[in-house]
């Protein structure tokens, strides 16, 4: 992109202008996935665990919070999210 492009705020990328290709933002990507799984695994054992060692009632009342919890945050922000096109509801994943 030439200097005069960007000193009158044009955006305009010339057509024969290659971005580089960077393979280690992929690698970055995909050892996040790989860490967030093991993440959440290593938190959902103990946690399950804990719960099957409690008296029957205790858990139960857990998980029905849990799943309250979850469908609070998820509503709105499935609301916000609608169906990302236009002309329709926005309760269209739900």
């Amino acid at each position: 992109m030439e200097v005069s492009n960007l000193e009158n705020g044009s955006n305009v990328a010339d057509d024969g202008e290659v971005k580089p290709f960077r393979p280690h933002s992929i690698t970055r990507a995909v050892i996040f996935v790989i860490l967030f799984n093991v993440v959440l695994l290593c938190a959902s054992l103990p946690a399950y665990f804990y719960l099957t060692s409690m008296h029957k009632p205790l858990p139960a009342r857990i998980v029905d919070f849990l799943i309250v919890g979850g469908a609070t945050m998820a509503i709105p922000l499935l609301y916000r999210l609608g169906d990302l096109s236009k002309g329709k509801p926005n309760f269209y994943y739900i």
